[in-house]
């Protein structure tokens, strides 16, 4: 695939989720006191995307008007196989310690991706690992 094509999948599928969009900057106000938010981050080294996600905390004016823009409390990123041909789904991308099993990357490679092998990924990677921010409680307990 081409980095277009990564950008325009990836907005498609958050708007589809209901998210607002920003150049690679998605986000949801879940309430006035809690943002979740998701964003594209391109290596400076290759043709490599990290897909990281995120939440703010009571948000101030700024953050409200400009989500993820420079910071945010809280953050982990996706997860993706190092053979494009593998399944994601027998690895525990769940767990926040995923980078220790070396099969898995933080790193997308989009070059060496289909489309569907792409949105196979990143639609597992919704459903385990970012699904849980919706509920404030989840990352307070990464803390404690």
């Amino acid at each position: 695939m081409e980095k277009k094509e990564v950008q325009r999948l990836f907005k498609e599928y958050m708007k589809e989720q209901g998210f607002s969009v920003k150049g690679n900057r998605c986000f949801k106000h879940v309430d006035d006191q809690y943002i979740i938010g998701i964003w594209l981050d391109h290596s400076s080294f290759g043709k490599v995307y990290r897909i990281v996600y995120g939440v703010i905390y009571l948000p101030t004016e700024e953050d409200k008007q400009f989500p993820f823009a420079n910071s945010c409390d809280w953050s982990s990123r996706f997860y993706f196989t190092k053979d494009p041909s593998d399944d994601l789904a027998k690895y525990p991308v769940e767990l926040l310690d995923t980078a220790r099993i070396s099969d898995v990357t933080f790193q997308c490679s989009y070059e060496n991706r289909t489309k569907e092998e792409f949105l196979a990924s990143f639609t597992l990677n919704m459903e385990r690992r970012f699904s849980h921010i919706y509920n404030k409680e989840y990352v307070l307990n990464q803390y404690r």
